[in-house]
């Protein structure tokens, strides 16, 4: 695996946040995980902001491509095209000194199959100090944010351990 990336804030204004990335993995599965993972050549480009309007209020989003070769059994076949496009928006508010909402929609575009899926993740955070935030929430939908993640089992329940400096 490969990776670069970027993050950007700028010094005159804490306003903005925004993280790039690009990524290459190559996955060929051990012997053992053969019939459970597919080999993979992945190129996986990702892009999000968020802007803080006022003391209440942040809005942000995520743009991410993963595009790649795919083989179902280790070492055998060809590899096949495929690409997942996803799209996030988000929106957190200060509910009080210590806690905030969070709201967010996905969007993930499967651009070979008919497999688009879309929902909703709510959570709630509580500032812990200056640093650090502690969160739970529940994912209506079956995917992550991370779009390496091939995994459609992320539907539930969630906690989420935030530091920041």
């Amino acid at each position: 695996e490969l990776g670069i990336g970027h993050a950007l804030r700028p010094a005159g204004s804490d306003r903005w946040n925004v993280l790039t990335r690009y990524g290459y993995f190559l996955d060929l599965v051990s012997e053992g995980q053969g019939a459970s993972r597919p080999d993979q050549r992945v190129h996986v480009l990702s892009a999000g902001a968020l802007y803080r309007l006022n003391t209440k209020w942040e809005l942000g989003g995520k743009l991410a491509i993963k595009e790649g070769e795919l083989r179902i059994v280790r070492d055998q076949g060809s590899f096949e095209d495929f690409g997942v496009q996803l799209a996030v928006l988000r929106a957190r508010y200060h509910l009080t000194h210590k806690w905030d909402g969070l709201a967010e929609y996905r969007f993930l575009r499967d651009r070979f199959g008919d497999n688009d899926r879309d929902g909703a993740l709510l959570g709630v955070y509580r500032h812990l100090g200056g640093n650090l935030k502690l969160g739970v929430g529940y994912n209506f939908t079956d995917f992550s944010d991370d779009i390496k993640d091939a995994e459609f089992d992320n539907q539930g329940w969630f906690i989420d351990l935030i530091g920041k400096f």
